[in-house]
């Protein structure tokens, strides 16, 4: 697996923004508890890029306006693949942010960053069933989530 590989398309005015992350299973299992556990020091975390009021939560929180994570594992890979919608304008920004924090969080993990064309062959990879693999899918979002997931 590449110490630091990334690639991404630059598109200045899509909204819809897909990364796929793929990292050893072992490293992962050593940095992280879980992939939501990852989503969560993405998303909430305190680590900072530097400067004030950088932290993930507040990143995130000016970047992200919501979608999904899905995840696929074995014993050898992880592979977790966010499909979020931004709020930022600045799209080019919000990718080389992205890319730092998770580069920070898991440096020996491989980054694609990009659109529609990381989600061919969604369904297959991490919604069916397969054997050997655990999958998993969590919304991000007060407007991704059920409106009726509290009664």
């Amino acid at each position: 697996m590449p110490i630091f590989l990334w690639d991404f398309d630059i598109v200045m005015n899509d909204r819809n923004m897909v990364v796929e992350i793929k990292c050893n299973s072992i490293h992962f299992d050593r940095t992280m508890k879980s992939p939501s556990d990852f989503y969560r020091k993405l998303s909430n975390g305190k680590m900072s890029l530097g400067g004030p009021n950088q932290t993930n939560r507040s990143w995130w929180t000016r970047s992200i306006k919501g979608g999904s994570y899905s995840y696929r594992k074995t014993d050898e890979v992880i592979e977790i693949l966010f499909n979020v919608e931004l709020k930022s304008e600045n799209v080019l920004g919000v990718k080389l942010q992205f890319l730092s924090r998770i580069k920070k969080m898991l440096p020996f993990s491989t980054v694609r960053i990009g659109g529609e064309e990381l989600m061919e062959n969604h369904t297959e990879r991490f919604v069916t069933n397969e054997r050997g693999y655990k999958k998993g899918t969590q919304f991000i979002g007060d407007k991704y989530n059920s409106p009726n997931r509290w009664l």
